[in-house]
């Protein structure tokens, strides 16, 4: 039986209960990818942002609204077709001048997570997908 297991960028492969070292590989995303993949798209589109707060903006609405999806396709077409139940509202008090800002958090809930699977999605030139790594460790597990 082999086991595929994804932890902190690393792909471990096991078989018959052991980590097969030689099918470790390494995925350069972490977490704070998404969180500048998310500050990104907002202050693309929002701009109620105060410019010095949207990392910490952009963190806070990975960590409170961010999903994975299935089919992506699907989400964009539920955003579409019915915004006021899908788009949430993020209220957030500028540091400075201590007024408070409301932005819209919509398809960043779904987008931010999908560069895991799709890191080609933040940056053009990235060359290895998940599915690749995947494919990649599996070929070296030793014929048994």
């Amino acid at each position: 039986m082999c086991l595929k297991y994804i932890s902190k960028g690393y792909v471990y492969t096991f078989a018959e209960g052991y980590v097969i070292g030689s099918c470790i590989k390494h995925i350069p995303i972490a977490g704070r990818d998404i969180t500048y993949f998310i500050q990104q798209l907002l202050r693309e589109r929002e701009v109620g942002i105060p410019p010095e707060q949207s990392l910490e903006t952009a963190k806070a609405v990975k960590e409170r609204y961010c999903y994975i999806c299935p089919d992506i396709v699907k989400e964009f077409t539920k955003y579409d077709m019915d915004p006021g139940k899908w788009i949430k509202k993020y209220k957030g008090i500028n540091a400075i001048s201590k007024k408070e800002f409301h932005i819209d958090v919509g398809y960043e809930r779904f987008l931010g997570p999908e560069i895991f699977f799709h890191p080609e999605v933040r940056e053009k030139n990235f060359y290895c997908t998940s599915l690749l790594t995947d494919k990649f460790s599996i070929m070296h597990i030793p014929v048994m």
